[in-house]
């Protein structure tokens, strides 16, 4: 590979994980989204991008962040978002991407520009806006609140392209794990140790510390990897690392977390000679009602650990992505996949035939498949899936 291939893709590899950092770094601190999208802007060659969480029936969780317009004033910058939500049916781009969730897509590859033009919401925010290409995902969470990420490049620049769209893809699971993450951060009391366990149903591995390397909590799945003491551990009560080097970066990083309240990314060793442990360092918020700062509570950094070994996507999440399914419809594949006949598969996830075999012509239609053997071929022969599994094993 020529060394000009070999450098781009090093420098993309390490944005990509800047740009992991930055997310869960926003899972911790919701303000921190703005860092997380100029970045994101920036490696996507993007002019501008935004961030909206809306949940009609809990307004508190709503959340909405745009960046790269400038000096325009918050109160417009809100404006356009509203609108932006207020107008989201009639948005073509939007309603392929709620009908396809957690499947990225450039706008291009879904909407004639004949289409988008003609729409409401092109006319009233988009092109006002200088927005002509844009590149995004969403979630749908209720059947009226969705989450969705974009970015967006002008009529000057130059429409986005697969390889885009695939690096939008290895954003989704993290994105997923952030916004669970977020969730359970916002409903903690950090006070009692009984709180910590609304983070154990999460497979993100996270251990909450204090400042010199005590292990306040550690969920379930940070513990499976603890629990091997290859390159980390736990030992009374305190965050042990194999290498006496790696312990003594670690509690460095903390107390730079700590000074600048910046997140800290982490490599640590293992001696088994297995790929190294990915760790993330980010400063968890002091509040109490009203949002004031505690100035007498004790700071506290959530680490989050990744082993490149093992997949970070379930195989339902996988089929989520890959196909623009919703849970259920990928509940559903995951056991097709696996062998199930229809029945046997409808009554593994505990729906009715009559359910199943809807949501069947649904998949059909979101795979462009016409036959069960189609379908269980269109998967397992995507480059997607069996890298998914092979990593997974």
């Amino acid at each position: 590979m020529p060394k000009a291939t070999t450098d781009r893709a090093a420098r993309n590899a390490s944005g990509m994980l800047d740009l992991i950092g930055l997310l869960y770094d926003a899972a911790a601190a919701p303000e921190r989204w703005r860092n997380f999208l100029e970045a994101g802007a920036a490696y996507f060659g993007a002019f501008g991008a935004n961030f909206i969480r809306y949940d009609p029936d809990l307004p508190d969780r709503s959340l909405g962040f745009l960046t790269g317009y400038g000096n325009d004033p918050a109160e417009r910058q809100a404006g356009t978002i509203q609108r932006f939500v207020t107008l989201r049916h009639c948005d073509p781009r939007l309603g392929y991407s709620f009908d396809h969730p957690n499947k990225p897509f450039h706008c291009r590859q879904v909407v004639s520009s004949e289409a988008l033009y003609a729409s409401q919401s092109y006319q009233e925010v988009l092109r006002p806006n200088g927005v002509e290409y844009s590149l995004l995902v969403t979630f749908r969470e209720t059947p009226e609140g969705f989450t969705g990420l974009a970015f967006m490049r002008g009529p000057s620049d130059n429409v986005f392209g697969q390889n885009d769209v695939d690096d939008m893809g290895r954003l989704v699971p993290h994105l997923r794990r952030a916004l669970s993450i977020q969730d359970r951060l916002a409903t903690m009391d950090q006070r009692t140790q009984a709180s910590y366990r609304v983070l154990d149903a999460l497979p993100t591995r996270i251990v909450i510390l204090r400042s010199g390397g005590q292990v306040e909590y550690a969920n379930t799945a940070a513990l499976a990897i603890a629990g091997a003491s290859d390159g980390l551990g736990v030992a009374d009560g305190w965050l042990q690392l194999a290498r006496e080097r790696d312990q003594q970066i670690i509690l460095e990083a903390l107390r730079r977390v700590i000074v600048t309240g910046e997140h800290q990314a982490l490599c640590i060793e293992r001696p088994s000679g297995r790929l190294p442990l990915r760790g993330l360092l980010s400063l968890l918020p002091l509040s109490v009602g009203g949002g004031l700062p505690n100035l007498l509570a004790e700071q506290r950094i959530a680490l989050y650990l990744s082993d490149p070994e093992r997949a970070l996507e379930t195989p339902v999440e996988l089929l989520q992505r890959m196909f623009g399914l919703t849970r259920a419809e990928a509940r559903l594949v995951e056991r097709l996949v696996a062998g199930c006949s229809l029945a046997d598969a409808a009554r593994q996830t505990g729906i009715q035939l009559s359910t199943a075999r809807s949501q069947l012509k649904t998949v059909f239609r979101k795979t462009e498949t016409d036959s069960q053997a189609g379908l269980v071929r269109a998967v397992l022969s995507s480059p997607a899936w069996i890298g998914g599994i092979v990593r997974g094993n």
